[in-house]
């Protein structure tokens, strides 16, 4: 079996660029273009129908609908990465997420409701 971060075939799961955190990594391209596809071959099939035009002419219209949404798809899933990686740079470099150096300190120990010397 290949470890997760192989991509075999173009199948599976990428990693994440090198320093990428889950807000940072890229907009799912083909999903946007596929989603853009299928929602114009759906809409072709029932204006289709609601015209009573023939299987044939409805399959064709809605097959050529399909392909050509899918590469629009394409190019918007692609500007949308390129502003969402840009406006994230932007944001990094404007308001750098501080770092709380108390968050790794070691918590201060439990006191358990003992008297210590200080009390009487």
């Amino acid at each position: 079996m290949l470890p997760v971060d192989r991509d075999w075939r173009g199948w599976g799961r990428r990693p994440a660029p090198k320093g990428a955190t889950s807000v940072s990594r890229s907009v799912p391209v083909s999903a946007i273009a596929a989603c853009y596809a299928l929602s114009a071959f759906a809409v072709a099939i029932i204006s289709g129908l609601a015209t009573d035009r023939n299987a044939e002419a409805i399959l064709e219209s809605a097959l050529i609908s399909l392909m050509l949404c899918y590469v629009v798809g394409v190019f918007v899933a692609r500007a949308a990465d390129v502003a969402v990686r840009e406006r994230l740079a932007r944001l990094r470099v404007a308001e750098p997420v501080p770092i709380d150096e108390s968050v790794f300190a070691p918590p201060p120990p439990i006191d358990e409701g003992r008297p210590t010397k200080e009390q009487p």
